[in-house]
């Protein structure tokens, strides 16, 4: 793995100013709940981390690769996987529960404990991110390669359902 896992600067930012702020303040249970979540999306990109570095040397992993996009707007993707044939981007997720892909309105709608909360659909985040990619390689003269995109997520125990007839999308998803 050319760029390993490693835990984010956020993450490392709101440990310490958690550990500055008396136990009272009024935004230490924001930035406990914020930590929270990004320490979650870290683990499960850690546990899918340790699992591509199982593959053989000739893939180039790297992980939470941020890229300059047009001189003033980055993006990020979780892994980006290189092989001499394609590139693969990799988003993963670390849901707990049942996650359903809703192509009708595109939106991702997780189910835990008798709550339903809505995301951001990560098939259109991938797609996002295939597009800058490849306008990156462009601009960058890169020679033309395909790209492939996959959710991965890290919890084996999650329930992951679709809008009956949307099956292909199971290619793209991975629990």
């Amino acid at each position: 793995m050319l760029k390993p896992c490693e835990r984010p600067m956020k993450m490392l930012k709101l440990e310490a100013l958690s550990r500055r702020l008396s136990a009272n303040h009024p935004k230490q249970e924001r930035i406990k709940n914020d930590f929270r979540k990004i320490r979650t999306g870290f683990n499960g990109e850690r546990s899918i981390g340790k699992e591509l570095k199982n593959l053989p040397k000739e893939y180039r992993v790297f992980h939470d690769l941020r890229l300059d996009h047009d001189g003033s707007r980055y993006f990020q993707m979780d892994f980006l996987i290189i092989t001499r044939n394609c590139c693969i981007i990799v988003e993963v997720k670390n849901f707990a529960g049942t996650l359903y892909f809703d192509r009708t309105y595109p939106q991702l709608i997780r189910s835990k404990d008798g709550q339903e909360q809505a995301y951001l659909d990560p098939l259109i985040q991938v797609d996002v991110q295939k597009s800058r990619l490849n306008d990156w390689l462009i601009f960058h003269k890169f020679p033309s390669l395909p790209i492939e995109t996959l959710i991965a997520n890290a919890n084996s125990n999650t329930i992951i359902r679709t809008t009956p007839g949307f099956t292909p999308i199971f290619k793209k998803i991975t629990g």
